[in-house]
């Protein structure tokens, strides 16, 4: 039997061999670029890895967006319609060496340990064979490893060659207590570093610390915290051995030429090991600038040569990594070669089944193991992002699943060097991409070569642009046609063609809006923010913390294949899950059904059969009343005659229906801002006796809310205020935050429309509202309805509530509802008032239920400058009038009502009975909403909650500025005490005495740079909470400078410049640089003084002129243009004489002389066919043929002269060959002629001496 070892070698040598195919000839793979066949692709954010499996398990999702744990694999492989697919891991596991310390500085210490340490027995203990040793620091996969190539191998543990190589080294155990020495006598002892939370490392740890041993080195394994050592890893901070882990997302490795380079040893960020050597450093030009495959396979071989004999870092193994996926609904998973399922491939190449309707349509669902952190690919290092942006944009090439490169928005590409083409500069490199011409953005903009050369120019060009890290080198990137894009670099490099290939394009339309400097702060939220993209998918729905939906793409440039039209399947519109309560009748479940061909249904509560019958297409109604405590599954499935069938889940929870709570009965309703001046005593009193008679002591609060009157209450409602100087005061405002945050609280905030002077009210409310964290706030403006109404437009009566089952008994009985001069709602899915912001009549928000809407003649009258935040003025529709939030605050335990008048006081409340002769009912409404409230915000007093906090913004100052701080507010029944990590150091520590209490971290004068700075607060019974602010600290403001465009001119003309005018408020000096080179520098005096670069008697070519201004803080601001110089002149060539000779006379020849700038080469043509070709180098060169040997005959004779621009001049001379007269010449004469130049003619009247004048050209 064929051991797992051995699968796995050929396994990684087949999959090497393929790829080396591909890669040798740096050409491109064809494929069948059709895809894009699901309607949509949903990432559902499940983070724990045992929710993941069980929601895989459940049919919930399609695929787990991540690698999976190989403790599930035997449990998922086992379970019915799953997969697991495997793949080899671009990436290992190894231990980095400090080398900056003594002796690890020493080479025969790390050959010791790379032959010790026992690889194997790391694969089959700890990985149980699904990995293999590896030596080499490129992956067996790739193309360029070294694996298998040399002479010797550290898979095996060789101890005694480890003791022998330590004994030559002169590593003795000097004081005999059996422990080695180092070779000056010294004693040291090894601590290997590993992550606390991983069981790998910490097994691997141990490994190492045993082969030490083995080696007689006084060593120990010790679990620490990941981000405590990494941080000193990327400052070079001290340590003897860390264990990490390495993953690649390709196979190029121009990154050897950076990670363990000499001049990095010291660098931030780079070479961990601290590693320095000659001899490696020597081969990283090659590596870099090598133009073919051959030179940097060379290169890279020799460095990972270097690499596994000097052992800076010990690869410990490559492993095998495992994802799973359902396979009952969709075919055609992608197990790409670096991403294995979850891919790029998978979404656009994963189709429906035919008996679902496919091959076209249907959800992909996604767990994706984090929330998407930013929309902005540029700012994010998240891979849960990636899996989402990755679907938006399109590069000149794509990686297929096997690693092989495709053109995608390129139909090709040429490579030019000098030697390619002599119009590229010596040492450059020219890429010239021709872009297909169907592709368009999704706000139909074309996509075209501008937008390639935009995009290099904005990653290269944006400052502190991860993207352009990789285009320092790149010295021009322009379209010459609409879709002929040119790059060029001024090095030569095989990397470059994957530096921009690889690069997501951009709509200049859109990003020369955004701008270089705001390439970081653009951060849109789809759909509400339009994302003008390329992609085969786009964002259509984002609910922040739960799910992102993408939609197809219809114009996207790689059309969907065309297939017939399937059968009509089963259709259940999806049903709400449901909240129910005990004792309670008319609960239940109703489903929307329809099917040409229906036949038969079946509901199963819990995986039992609870109700089937016939099926007739319509509606499916289903009673739940009864049902005990606890949480049920409801599932619907329907089948129609042609065997097709649908399914659809519901959650239903049934809760008990509770009289209110001991501990939290206390209403509180302020009366203390004004609202008593407008009251009508007897509306609010008998509100007060409602309550009452449902159990609950109501308090008037007359003398201001503080944290007295609020320490045993469970619900304080707040009525618009009246009067600008009635407003909450901090303490107030303080109170009732630090109360509702608590937990388990009930709070009711009523706005009023914004007219006149009552933009107080909007402003008061909202702060509340935004310091409890609500989703839910008022618009600043006013309702009114023509229509529906107490006798006046603006006494709105809202006449439409919720059909939600969970806030059914909230709305019962209600139907007509004075909202006086009030104002309409909308939502935040940020939980800030000022972003985020949604409409609540189209969209929604997880946890929030609109409980009442105006009439469908409402209409939106703003009478100010401030416009409605999720609406338009004069906007007419049903606007949510009254809403409900459910698990509110930090905890989840609170309920807030936000409502667009007032529940009592006022001029006339919500909770009037009769007004104008229109009978009303809002008295129901704010009793049943209040009683509502307090019930579901009430648990048992002895639940123990974790401690909760606020999550203050990040902060940016600059260097220098003072008064910089974070303010924290911790929440918890038992606090105990707070620290604070900046970058995983601590920072400041204390007592944390009260919940609520303020906790201020000053944070001036930390260095240039984005610091991490993370509180951790604990209660007394081990119980905490965290939270992390990002603190920039920035040297000022960088000077702006414009965009002068690209200039086009011709070799010879004059007037052309470039004038840049750039603005700094303390402007310095500036600099300008050619091709890379400077050229021009000077001072710049004043903001308003431009800078002028004259371009006249600049020759043929192509140059990038790059100022760079800086003012008198150091910071510095650049700026680049392109200057094409094109030569349109016509070389000038003579026109030499015709010519008459005789057969066998030789030294004749046709002497050209021609003249131009730029001279290139020259055709000789023998009466109309090419006898000769040649380089016209100088334009000083003589160009000649010989006309020795020519046959007797008329020949015409003609050149076409051409210069490096392919201009052209031309012309023919007329050569006649005559016989030959006869007769020999006399030797004298001969002698004359060809000495002299003499020829003697005899005539009849006697000798004629004529003497021919020689001219020589020259």
């Amino acid at each position: 039997m064929k051991s797992r070892k051995g699968v796995i070698l050929c396994a990684v040598l087949l999959a090497l061999f393929l790829s080396v195919n591909n890669i040798e000839a740096n050409s491109f793979v064809e494929m069948d670029r059709t895809g894009g066949y699901l309607d949509k692709i949903v990432y559902h954010v499940i983070e724990s890895s045992d929710q993941q499996v069980l929601a895989l398990q459940n049919s919930e999702i399609d695929l787990i967006g991540a690698q999976i744990d190989p403790a599930y694999i035997a449990t998922l492989e086992a379970a019915e319609n799953i997969a697991v697919a495997n793949r080899w891991r671009n990436g290992y596991g190894y231990i980095t060496i400090n080398c900056d310390k003594y002796p690890y500085n020493l080479t025969s210490f790390r050959r010791a340990l790379a032959f010790a340490l026992d690889k194997d027995a790391i694969c089959d203990d700890i990985w149980n064979g699904l990995a293999t040793p590896l030596d080499s620091v490129v992956p067996y996969i790739n193309p360029f490893s070294i694996e298998g190539l040399l002479s010797y191998s550290y898979n095996e543990s060789n101890v005694v060659l480890g003791n022998y190589i330590l004994d030559t080294a002169g590593f003795e155990d000097w004081d005999g207590d059996g422990i080695r020495e180092a070779p000056d006598g010294t004693d040291f002892d090894v601590i290997v570093e590993v992550a606390q939370s991983s069981n790998v490392a910490i097994d691997v740890g141990s490994y190492v610390a045993s082969a030490l041993s083995s080696l007689n080195i006084d060593a120990a394994s010790v679990p620490t915290d990941f981000y405590e050592y990494l941080n000193r890893l990327y400052f070079h901070g001290d340590y003897d051995i860390v264990f990490l882990g390495q993953s690649f997302s390709d196979f190029d490795v121009d990154w050897l030429a950076y990670e363990y380079w000499s001049e990095y040893a010291d660098e931030n960020y780079w070479n961990f090991p601290n590693f320095r050597n000659a001899t490696y450093d020597s081969w990283r030009d090659q590596l870099l600038h090598g133009a073919t495959f051959e030179e940097v396979y060379e290169a890279a071989i020799e460095m990972q040569r270097i690499l596994v004999y000097q052992s800076p870092i010990i690869v410990c193994y490559e492993s095998m990594l495992h994802t799973a996926y359902r396979t009952d609904k969709f075919e055609g998973f992608v197990n790409d070669v670096s991403d294995g399922i979850p891919s790029y491939w998978t979404n656009y190449r994963t189709r429906l089944k035919s008996e679902y309707g496919g091959p076209i349509g249907g959800t992909l669902r996604w767990a994706n193991p984090l929330d998407v952190d930013s929309f902005n690919f540029m700012v994010t290092s998240s891979s849960a992002s990636m899996n989402v942006l990755q679907m938006l944009y399109d590069s000149l090439i794509r990686i297929d699943e096997s690693g092989a490169d495709v053109l995608w928005l390129a139909e090709s590409v040429t490579t030019e060097t000098h030697a390619d083409n002599p119009a590229v500069s010596e040492g450059y490199t020219r890429f010239t991409f021709e872009v297909i011409q169907n592709a368009t953005w999704t706000d139909g903009t074309p996509l075209t070569a501008n937008d390639v050369a935009f995009s290099m120019n904005y990653y290269r060009d944006s400052p502190g642009n991860p993207y352009g890290t990789d285009l320092t080198e790149l010295s021009a990137a322009y379209a010459p046609t609409t879709y002929t894009a040119v790059m060029e670099f001024n090095t030569e490099s095989y990397w470059h063609l994957h530096t921009i290939g690889y690069k997501p394009i951009i709509p200049k339309h859109i990003f020369q809006e955004i701008g270089l400097e705001n390439w970081n702060t653009w951060n849109p939220i789809p759909p509400n923010d339009e994302m003008v993209t390329s992609g085969p998918y786009n964002v259509s729905e984002y609910v922040a913390g739960e799910f992102t939906e993408l939609t197809y793409n219809p114009s996207y440039f790689y059309s969907r294949p065309d297939y017939p039209s399937g059968p009509t399947l089963p259709e259940i519109q999806p049903h709400q899950d449901l909240i129910i309560f005990t004792g309670t009748t008319g609960n239940e479940l109703v489903w929307s059904t329809s099917d040409d061909n229906p036949e038969y249904y079946s509901v199963y509560k819990n995986g039992t059969i609870y109700q089937s019958g016939s099926w007739s297409g319509g509606s499916i109604f289903v009673d739940i009343d009864g049902l005990p405590l606890g949480t049920y599954n409801f599932t619907l499935e329907v089948r129609d005659l042609d065997g097709h069938t649908a399914r659809d889940e519901v959650i239903v929870t049934v809760l008990e229906s509770l009289p209110p709570v001991e501990h939290s009965n206390k209403i509180v309703l302020d009366y203390s801002h004004g609202q008593e001046n407008t009251n009508l005593g007897d509306t609010d009193y008998q509100l007060e006796a409602n309550l009452s008679s449902l159990g609950y002591e109501v308090i008037w609060a007359r003398g201001g809310i503080n944290e007295s009157i609020l320490s045993d209450a469970g619900g304080l409602v707040l009525s618009s205020i009246y009067g600008a100087i009635n407003g909450f005061t901090n303490s107030e405002l303080t109170a009732i935050e630090n109360w509702f945050m608590q937990g388990n609280r009930f709070l009711w905030v009523a706005f009023d429309n914004d007219f006149g002077d009552t933009q107080y009210i909007h402003g008061n409310m909202t702060t509340i509202l935004e310091s409890v964290g609500s989703h839910v706030y008022g618009e600043p403006t006013a309702i009114e309805d023509p229509e529906s109404n107490a006798a006046a437009a603006y006494r709105a009566v809202a006449n439409i509530t919720s059909n939600d089952a969970v806030v059914s008994e909230i709305v019962e009985n209600v139907s007509n509802v004075l909202m006086h001069g009030p104002t309409c709602l909308y939502g935040s899915t940020s939980a800030n008032p000022d972003s985020g912001t949604i409409d609540l009549e189209q969209q929604s928000i997880s946890n929030v239920y609109p409980l009442l809407y105006y009439s469908p003649a409402a209409t939106i009258t703003d009478s100010d400058l401030i416009p409605p935040k999720a609406h338009l003025d004069g906007q007419t529709g049903s606007f949510v009038a009254a809403c409900i939030e459910l698990k509110a605050g930090l905890d989840g335990s609170g309920v807030i009502v936000t409502s667009g008048a007032s529940p009592y006081g006022d001029y006339r409340p919500m909770c009037t009975e009769l007004y104008y002769d229109v009978i009303l009912d809002g008295y129901n409404l704010v009793a049943q909403a209040i009683d509502f409230g307090m019930r579901n915000a009430s648990v048992p007093e002895e639940e123990n909650l974790a401690p909760s906090s606020n999550s203050p913004e990040d902060i940016e100052y600059e260097l220098g500025d003072s008064g910089n701080k974070i303010t924290w507010k911790g929440y918890d029944s038992d606090p105990a005490g707070y620290h604070v990590l900046r970058n995983g150091t601590l920072y400041a520590s204390g007592v944390w005495n009260s919940s609520g209490e303020t906790i201020d971290v000053v944070v001036d004068g930390l260095p240039v740079g984005t610091h991490n700075m993370t509180i951790t607060l604990n209660d007394t019974i081990g119980q905490k909470c965290s939270d992390t602010v990002w603190v920039t600290v920035t040297v000022g403001l960088a000077p702006h400078i414009d965009h002068p465009p690209d200039v086009f001119m011709i070799e010879g003309f004059s007037g052309y410049e470039i004038v840049w005018d750039p603005q700094d408020s303390n402007p310095s000096h500036f600099i300008i640089l050619v091709n890379g080179s400077a050229t021009m520098h000077g001072l710049w005096n004043s903001t308003s003084e431009k800078i002028a670069v004259n371009l006249d008697g600049t020759m043929m070519g192509t140059y990038n002129y790059t100022i760079r201004v800086n003012d008198t803080a150091g910071n510095q601001a650049s700026d680049s243009v392109l200057v094409i110089v094109s030569d349109n002149t016509a070389p000038v060539v003579s026109s030499p004489q015709d010519i008459n000779i005789e057969q066998g006379q030789e030294g004749h020849a046709i002497i050209w002389e021609a003249f131009d700038l730029h001279p290139f080469r020259y055709e000789i043509y023998l009466n109309g066919s090419l006898h000769a070709v040649g380089l016209w180098n100088e334009s000083s060169d003589e160009i000649s043929l010989s006309l020795d040997g020519f046959d007797v005959g008329v020949y015409e004779v003609s050149i076409v002269i051409y210069d490096s621009s392919g201009n052209t001049a031309s012309d023919s001379v007329l050569v006649t060959v005559t016989e030959s007269s006869g007769g020999e010449i006399d030797p004298l004469l001969a002698f004359l002629i060809s000495s002299f130049g003499i020829v003697l003619v005899i005539g009849s009247i006697g000798i004629i001496l004529v003497l021919l004048v020689l001219i020589r050209r020259r």
